[in-house]
Order: C-alpha cells, then sequence, then structure tokens
C-alpha cells in the first residue's frame, strides 16, 4: 500500500473514493457515467516472470510420468530422498509446480518410496486424501521419518538430512552440495 509520500497515493486514494462512489451507484447512474466519459488507460503491462500464473494452469501434468521419474531416480539411488521440485525439474515443468504435483502424487504410484519424496525442507506431509479416508498412521509423517531413518538418511526436528538429497542437475541426478 502506498504511503501518503509515494507519487502513487494519490491515484490510489482516487480509486479507492471511485470504488465507493461505484458501489453506491444507481445501474442508471453507472451507464451514464460510462457513456459521458471514456476509460482511462490501464496500467501499463508488468514484465512477466519466468512463466505467468496463468500459463502455469495451463499446463499438464502427468502424474504417472513423475512417479516413474521418481520410481527411476530413487530405485537408482538408495539411501536417498528427493523434493517435489526436483521432479518438476526432472520432468521439465516449472519448480513453482511443487505443490501440484505434491497433490497429484498421492503414495501409490511411486510404489515403496513415497516416504523418500518430501518438500524442499526435507518435511514429509501425509496427502490430505489418505487424512481424509482415516489411515493416519499409514503414510503419517511419524511413519515416513521411521522408513527414512532405516534406509539409512537421519531425520532432526521432521527434517531429513539435506546431504542425502537428490537434486536434478543438466548432467542428470546428483546428491546436494
Amino acid at each position: 500500500m502506498p504511503m501518503p509520500g509515494d507519487p502513487s497515493f494519490a491515484r490510489e486514494e482516487r480509486r479507492a473514493r471511485a470504488r465507493e462512489a461505484a458501489a453506491a451507484a444507481t445501474p442508471e447512474r453507472i451507464q451514464e457515467l460510462k457513456s459521458r466519459y471514456e476509460p482511462i488507460d490501464p496500467d501499463p503491462p508488468r514484465p512477466a516472470r519466468r512463466s505467468s500464473r496463468r500459463q502455469r494452469s495451463q499446463t499438464v501434468i502427468d502424474s504417472a510420468a513423475i512417479a516413474a521419474i521418481a520410481r527411476t531416480c530413487l530405485d537408482e539411488h538408495p539411501g536417498t530422498w528427493t523434493s517435489y521440485a526436483e521432479l518438476c525439474s526432472a520432468a521439465g515443468l516449472d519448480r513453482q509446480l511443487a505443490l501440484v504435483v505434491a497433490r497429484h502424487l498421492v503414495p501409490e504410484p511411486t510404489s515403496e518410496h513415497w516416504f523418500r519424496i518430501r518438500n524442499g525442507e526435507g518435511v514429509y506431509n501425509m496427502p490430505t486424501d489418505e487424512a481424509e479416508r482415516g489411515d493416519i498412521v499409514r503414510f503419517s509423517p511419524a511413519e515416513a521419518d521411521r522408513r527414512l531413518e532405516e534406509i539409512g538418511v537421519r531425520v532432526v526436528d521432521r527434517r531429513a538430512d539435506r546431504r542425502r538429497k537428490l537434486v536434478w542437475t543438466t548432467t542428470g541426478w546428483q546428491l546436494q552440495r
């Protein structure tokens, strides 16, 4: 929100007054004003980020292909874990789609590796649909941490050891440095 000393403050103040007036105006008055005045030019377009929200929402996510990537990399690298963002990178998707991939990638398609796929901080979050089914033990964070420690990855404060994290690079899967 602009501050009173900011040059855009007056514009924001005018917009707020216009919104209040429009909310109180009758439909006839609004139509009269629209016909009398030309619309003001909109703000100049902002430069796009790497990918816009609209582009990301139109991206097709093939959860079976991502699950296959996860199974392959984790089969080849025992005693490791990876994140949803790294799987996005390996699948050629924007890393910002990690939360979407996490929702699509339920434990079953990744078979025995479900507990080795975590968020970027190494924390396992139980899939919402498993909690809704009432199976809060089978895919619980405690069970995921226990199983990860069984394969030799330390878990401290629910976070997996970052030295055992697989990251996707231009040359393939490697341990994080």
